[in-house]
């Protein structure tokens, strides 16, 4: 849903989705990482280079505190555990 409500101009790339569909994001985000809270500290969600910055803003917009990275901003040799998936 992130991928395809990015826009691409010759200014840039920015995110462009109706409110319902924010708010679908956001209650999807909310729900992965509430769960895990109360197992670790700072929750971070792993995505694509791609979305990562529009998912970033878009968490930050609705004040939901959580950590966004790419797969390329994790160094090599660092072990990564899943504990859970946002759909």
């Amino acid at each position: 849903m992130i991928s395809r409500g990015i826009n691409q101009t010759d200014y840039g790339a920015y995110l462009a989705l109706g409110p319902k569909d924010a708010r679908k994001i956001i209650d999807q985000v909310k729900k992965g990482i509430d769960g895990i809270t109360v197992r670790i500290e700072q929750p971070v969600i792993l995505c694509s280079t791609a979305i990562r910055r529009h998912l970033k803003k878009l968490c930050d917009s609705f004040h939901v505190q959580v950590a966004v990275f790419s797969h390329n901003e994790i160094p090599g040799g660092l072990e990564i555990q899943s504990l859970g998936e946002i759909g």
